[in-house]
């Protein structure tokens, strides 16, 4: 392992939002707003680029979590668009 760099398995259950923009609108950054209350940066490498078409979803995404320097970021190797009711379930 890399000095600095940690990283480490999770699942994540909640909301896929954007983080950040440019001023054309352009999404640039993600972020799950996880049912644990806490907000996950999302990686735009593997399958986060694909979350982007998943705006105001509630999913679930699985991958590995990653510190480098202080600093968070998911790594989405597989996530599912859950239907209303499963969120209902787990809330």
């Amino acid at each position: 392992m890399r000095s600095g760099y940690h990283e480490w398995e999770k699942t994540v259950r909640g909301t896929v939002a954007v983080s950040d923009w440019v001023e054309d609108d352009s999404v640039i950054n993600l972020l799950i707003s996880g049912e644990d209350g806490l907000d996950y940066l999302v990686d735009p490498r593997a399958e986060g680029l694909e979350l982007s078409d998943c705006i105001d979803e509630f999913v679930e995404v699985r991958g590995f979590m990653h510190r480098k320097n202080g600093r968070e970021h998911l790594i989405v190797t597989d996530f599912e668009i859950l239907e209303e009711d499963e969120e209902e379930v787990w809330s």
